[in-house]
C-alpha cells in the first residue's frame, strides 16, 4: 500500500485535498512521507510533464493517478450526454489527460465524466462508446483508464462495485478505483465491496463518511484494511478529503492516520 493525496497544480483550482504552489506543496508532501500525489487539473496543457517529472524526482514522489473530473463540474462536458457534439469534446479533452498520464507513468480516473443521463439506459450507450474511444486510446499511449463508482446524487450510471466490474467484462484493460465515501452510501459493507473487486481494484480514494479526513466521521476502517490486506493490495490509497480546517492540517491527519494503520498490523 502507498500514500497519495490530491493536489490541484492551477490558480483557481480548489482540491479535495492540497491546491495552490506546486513546489511548495511537493516539498510538504515529501517531508510528511507521502510516497505521491494525485493530479488534479482542468488543462492538461497547464503543466510541463518533463518538468514535473523532475520536481517528483526530486522530491521521491509519484503520480498516482490523474483525476479528470472537472471536464464535468466546471465544463459542463460528459461522455453520457445526449447531445453528441458534448460527447465528441468530452473525448476530445479527456483524450488531452490521456496523453499527460502516458507522460507521468499514471492511470486516468474516469469519475464525474461520466456525468448523468436521465435515460439510464441511452446513458449507458452512450458512455460505453465513449469510454471505448477513450480505452483504445490510453492503449495506443501505453497507459489505462481507472472507472470509479459513484454515489446516485452523483451519477445514476454506476453506483457500486458490482455495476463497474459488470460494465469492465469488455473492457480487461481498465481498472477499477473506490472511493471510500462512494461506498459508504453505495455498498452494504465496503469492506466486501473491495473483495468483489477482486485483482481489478488499483486505487482507492480515502475519505471518511463526511468526506473529511479518515477518523473525523464514523466510517470502519478496521473494515477497509482488513480486505486490503487480504488482497496484498499494493496500489495507492489516496486522501480526496473536504481540507478541513485547513489544507495543511488535514494532510498531516490523513498521513498519520495511514501510519497508525500500518503499526497495528
Amino acid at each position: 500500500m502507498r500514500t497519495s493525496i490530491v493536489l490541484a497544480i492551477e490558480p483557481g483550482v480548489e482540491a479535495l485535498g492540497l491546491s495552490g504552489d506546486l513546489e511548495k506543496n511537493l516539498k510538504f508532501l515529501s517531508k510528511l512521507g507521502y510516497d505521491g500525489f494525485e493530479l488534479f487539473l482542468l488543462e492538461p496543457s497547464s503543466i510541463r510533464a518533463d518538468w514535473l517529472n523532475r520536481k517528483r524526482k526530486e522530491y521521491g514522489l509519484e503520480v498516482s493517478a490523474i483525476g479528470t473530473g472537472l471536464l464535468y463540474t466546471r465544463l459542463g462536458l460528459s461522455f453520457s450526454s445526449p447531445e453528441p457534439k458534448v460527447r465528441e469534446e468530452a473525448v476530445r479533452k479527456f483524450k488531452e489527460y490521456i496523453e499527460l498520464s502516458s507522460k507521468l507513468s499514471a492511470p486516468v480516473i474516469v469519475g464525474s465524466v461520466r456525468g448523468r443521463n436521465e435515460k439510464k439506459q441511452e446513458g449507458l450507450e452512450y458512455f460505453k462508446k465513449c469510454f471505448e474511444e477513450c480505452q483504445a486510446h490510453a492503449e495506443k499511449c501505453s497507459t489505462f483508464l481507472l472507472l470509479e463508482p459513484m454515489n446516485r446524487y452523483e451519477t445514476n450510471l454506476i453506483n457500486t462495485v458490482e455495476q463497474a466490474l459488470n460494465f469492465l467484462r469488455d473492457f480487461r484493460g481498465s481498472k477499477i478505483l473506490v472511493d471510500t465515501f462512494h461506498a459508504n452510501i453505495e455498498e452494504a459493507s465496503i469492506g466486501r465491496s473491495l473483495l468483489e473487486a477482486g485483482d481489478r481494484l488499483h486505487h482507492l480514494h480515502l475519505a471518511d463518511s463526511n468526506r473529511l479526513a479518515p477518523g473525523r466521521g464514523h466510517l470502519n476502517f478496521q473494515e477497509v484494511f482488513s480486505s486490503l490486506r487480504t488482497l496484498k493490495f499494493g496500489g495507492f490509497v489516496s486522501a480526496e478529503i473536504i481540507p478541513w480546517p485547513d489544507p495543511q492540517t488535514a494532510a498531516i491527519e490523513t498521513i498519520q492516520f495511514l501510519r497508525n494503520e500500518k503499526a497495528t498490523r
